[in-house]
């Protein structure tokens, strides 16, 4: 079985990682969300992707540049939809109680904003530690931060992200005691033959797949799941 995992939750039909969102995939049947989490400047850990408020709000600034008082009556909605309008910035723990109401499991990926590792993952975990009813695998591009997990809070599932398969992958994720890899798939990239020897090693979840003749391909070779950004293949 190959899961569909939402991108941001559901970017094709609701603002990317915003609290209506989970709601739209819940309604269309989706058991697991991928979303992103970063820090404030005062610390507060809250669902939102890019360094800067330029892309997906009528706003400018960088994140880590402003408190969460600055932040949290910020409209996430309306350059995506008037629909929208009132959509706010979730907090981190916001997000996930929202999640665990649903049962939707979380893939959360620690976007490493030039902060310190030790102190961003520890922010996360006290902000996720009591949600044992749902499932939530840590992921990061940052080797630094999956390296962390592994030593302080090595219960936790944890993920390696990457855009292109390194020589030294399957010694990372075993030493680091990684459930999963999480890797680039596209026809450009021509890694098909890659992605093949890995799954053989280690469950293998591909970003980001929105062609339905790619995801039956990639099911067919034993990958785990997919995240898209189309609500449905």
């Amino acid at each position: 079985m190959c899961i569909l995992i939402g991108h941001r939750v559901v970017p094709s039909i609701a603002p990317e990682n915003s609290l209506i969102s989970l709601d739209i995939a819940k309604k269309n049947n989706f058991k697991w969300i991928e979303t992103d989490v970063i820090l404030t400047k005062d610390k507060i850990p809250i669902i939102f992707h890019d360094r800067t408020l330029d892309r997906l709000t009528h706003y400018k600034g960088i994140i880590k540049d402003m408190n969460y008082k600055e932040l949290k009556n910020i409209d996430i909605g309306s350059k995506y939809s008037s629909e929208f309008l009132k959509e706010k910035i979730p907090l981190l723990t916001q997000f996930i109680k929202k999640c665990s109401d649903l049962s939707l499991n979380v893939f959360l990926e620690l976007k490493n904003h030039d902060y310190d590792e030790i102190e961003f993952v520890s922010i996360v975990i006290n902000s996720i530690k009591f949600y044992k009813d749902i499932s939530i695998i840590l992921c990061s591009y940052s080797r630094k931060i999956i390296q962390v997990i592994n030593k302080f809070y090595p219960n936790y599932q944890k993920s390696l992200i990457i855009d292109d398969i390194p020589y030294d992958w399957y010694d990372f994720v075993k030493i680091n005691n990684c459930y999963s890899l999480n890797t680039n798939y596209s026809v450009s990239n021509n890694n098909l033959l890659d992605i093949k020897e890995c799954v053989s090693k280690i469950p293998i979840y591909c970003h980001v797949v929105n062609n339905w003749e790619d995801y039956k391909e990639l099911k067919n070779i034993g990958v785990k799941g997919i995240i898209t950004d189309n609500l449905k293949n």
